[in-house]
């Protein structure tokens, strides 16, 4: 009983948290950007291609991966809360092939029973996960792609272990410079849990488009999102300005309709609730990114992305 009073805190703590306006849903953890090009955007980037990133979005955008990378992503997030991000992608037959490890730290809690007692030493919870995920074309302007993502939380010696897999395609279309992709995104099954009855799967269908504009140094990015369980449909959209000619500057920016979920009656923070902002510096064959985004009263969290290679 005492240990099932101290994963229910844990549980709770984790539900509290608020990541997105989906906080009734479990594995917060797999729908948080990391990386904070996507971060600046809100995580408006679904319809991205070409960057290794692209794999926790859609996987088929991985399809145009010209060469090796390999970054490295840290964000301090809300509460104490730490995550770490390594990613490398590479060119692979027709395609591009994406592998990734990612931590998330929640700190250290008491041991307390059932009437808040301290019985032990403190005890520190986790999720971590490794990801792969490969996409390639299949005609000139339509590609496809899959990835999996071997989960696990682990709070005081229990351990939920998980499989995901998400699904997707996209459309290129040149003459307008515009992208499209769908994404059916982590749909999965339980292979271990600590749980009588596990956390919801945070499955999703995403809509995504990616625009250059013709007229300024922008690129627009739109994402609309049906999660499967609750039936809502929220919106994500964000832009990329590229300031210099030879593109080795960025300023980015994200909305999001889940800034109506994040009021928390403090005026001045709500008004940013639900905003993301971001800047990259590329000096070939390095690029630094920075993004933070807003939740209102509850804080903010920031997110740094070193990344080297093509």
């Amino acid at each position: 009983m005492a240990r099932r009073y101290s994963l229910t805190i844990f549980t709770l703590m984790l539900l509290a948290i608020p990541f997105t306006a989906e906080a009734n849903l479990g594995y917060h953890a797999l729908r948080q950007p990391l990386y904070a090009r996507a971060v600046g955007m809100n995580g408006a980037f679904s319809a991205q291609a070409g960057d290794a990133g692209i794999v926790n979005w859609n996987p088929a955008g991985l399809h145009s991966i010209t060469g090796p990378t390999a970054q490295i992503s840290y964000q301090k997030h809300l509460v104490d809360v730490n995550a770490t991000e390594l990613l490398s992608a590479f060119p692979v037959w027709k395609g591009g092939v994406a592998i990734g490890v990612y931590y998330w730290n929640y700190g250290e809690f008491d041991h307390r029973d059932n009437q808040g007692t301290i019985i032990g030493s403190p005890v520190s919870a986790y999720e971590g996960w490794l990801s792969a995920g490969y996409g390639m074309e299949i005609s000139k302007d339509i590609s496809i792609g899959g990835s999996i993502q071997l989960f696990q939380r682990d709070y005081a010696d229990n351990r939920s272990t998980l499989l995901f897999y998400s699904a997707g395609i996209q459309r290129f279309f040149p003459d307008q410079q515009m992208r499209i992709g769908l994404t059916m995104s982590r749909w999965g099954f339980v292979l271990d849990s600590y749980l009588d009855s596990p956390e919801p799967f945070p499955n999703q269908a995403v809509a995504g488009l990616t625009k250059k504009l013709a007229h300024l140094p922008l690129e627009l990015h739109l994402d609309g999102i049906y999660d499967v369980h609750t039936s809502e449909i929220s919106a994500k959209i964000g832009g990329e300005f590229t300031i210099t000619e030879n593109e080795n500057l960025f300023l980015r920016f994200g909305l999001s309709t889940d800034r109506f979920d994040q009021q928390t009656g403090v005026v001045g923070a709500d008004f940013f609730a639900g905003s993301s902002f971001g800047f990259g510096v590329r000096v070939n064959p390095l690029q630094i990114d920075y993004g933070t985004q807003t939740f209102g009263g509850a804080g903010m969290i920031h997110s740094v992305t070193v990344k080297w290679g093509i």
